[in-house]
C-alpha cells in the first residue's frame, strides 16, 4: 500500500460515524490492488497461517510476492510457540540464545547430517589425523547452523542434529553445509562427504533433546539420501513453497521402522 493509499484509508476511517458504514468501506478497499507494491517491502516479514486447503495456497502466494518473507504453517492459528520461535529467527536472535531448552510441541524443522562411509575412513586414518579432520568438519557445520539461526541439539559421533524455527532456514543451512564441506576438503586427500535429511513437525522435547516420529523421519531421510545429498520430506517442501530452491522428486521412499512410505525430495545445491 502506497503512502497515498494509507492516507486515503485513514481519511475514510475518520469519516465513519457508525458500524453500518464499515461494509461499504470494505467494498471500496477491495477494489484496490496492491499486489504490485508487495515486491517493494524490505522489512523482515513473517507470514503464518493454519495449514489447510483454504489458507495455505494464499499464504504461499503472498510469501512469493514479498521477497525474503518467511512462511510458517501451523495446525493451531493461536499456537504462540512456533510463531515466537520464527520471530526470533527472523530478527536475528539465535535460537541457541533464545532458550536453553527445546520447547515441547513447537513446530520446527529437524536436520540430521552424517559422514558417508565414516567407519572405513576411520580405519584408514590414524586417530590423531581423524580428530583433526573431524574438528574441521564440526567447525563447518556449527558455523552453518549459527549463521542460519538454528540450534545444535546434539552430536552423535560424526553426526549432527539441529533444529530451526523456519523450514527454509534448515534447507539453506543444509546447502551451506554441503558447500562448506566441499570447500574445506577440496584439496584434501580425506574424502569427507555428507548426507543430510530434513523433516518438520512438532517433536517431543525432553531434557534438551527432541524425540518422536518427526525426528525419526528426519534421521531416516538422511540415511536414505545419496552421497552429497540433501533429502527433505513433503512437509518441508510444502513449507518452503515460493522459495528459490530446486527439488527433484525421489518418489515414495520406504524408511526403516515405518510401515507407510514417505514422499522424499532431493535439494539441488550445485556440487
Amino acid at each position: 500500500m502506497t503512502p497515498v493509499d494509507v492516507e486515503r484509508f485513514a481519511d475514510a476511517m475518520e469519516r465513519i460515524t457508525s458500524t453500518e458504514e464499515i461494509p461499504a468501506l470494505r467494498a471500496e478497499l477491495k477494489r484496490d490492488d496492491v499486489t504490485g507494491d508487495l515486491a517493494g517491502i524490505t522489512a523482515p516479514t513473517l507470514i503464518w497461517t493454519e495449514r489447510n486447503a483454504d489458507r495455505t495456497p494464499g499464504a504461499q502466494e503472498l510469501t512469493t510476492l514479498i521477497g525474503g518473507a518467511a512462511l510458517v504453517l501451523i495446525d493451531d492459528l493461536y499456537a504462540s510457540a512456533p510463531v515466537a520461535l520464527a520471530v526470533e529467527q527472523l530478527i536475528g536472535a539465535p535460537q541457541s540464545k533464545a532458550s536453553d531448552a527445546a520447547v515441547d510441541g513447537a513446530f520446527r524443522a529437524i536436520l540430521f547430517t552424517d559422514v558417508v562411509s565414516s567407519t572405513p575412513l576411520l580405519a584408514q586414518l590414524k586417530d590423531a589425523k581423524m580428530r583433526d579432520v573431524m574438528r574441521d568438519h564440526d567447525a563447518v557445520l556449527q558455523a552453518a547452523v549459527d549463521e542460519h539461526g538454528g540450534r545444535v541439539i546434539k552430536t552423535i559421533g560424526d553426526a549432527f542434529m539441529a533444529e530451526f524455527a523456519v523450514p527454509s532456514a534448515a534447507v539453506e543451512c543444509a546447502i551451506a553445509m554441503q558447500r562448506g564441506i566441499q570447500a574445506q576438503f577440496a584439496d584434501s586427500d580425506v574424502p569427507i562427504r555428507l548426507r543430510i535429511g530434513i523433516n518438520a513437525g512438532e517433536p517431543i522435547a525432553e531434557d534438551d533433546d527432541l524425540h518422536g516420529i518427526s525426528v525419526n523421519i528426519a534421521k531416516r531421510l538422511e540415511s536414505a539420501a545419496a552421497t552429497n545429498g540433501i533429502w527433505v520430506s513433503d512437509v518441508v517442501k510444502a513449507a518452503v513453497a515460493g522459495k528459490d530452491f530446486e527439488f527433484a522428486d525421489q518418489g515414495e521412499v520406504s524408511l526403516k521402522g515405518f510401515e507407510e512410505p514417505v514422499r522424499a525430495w532431493s535439494v539441488g545445491w550445485s556440487e
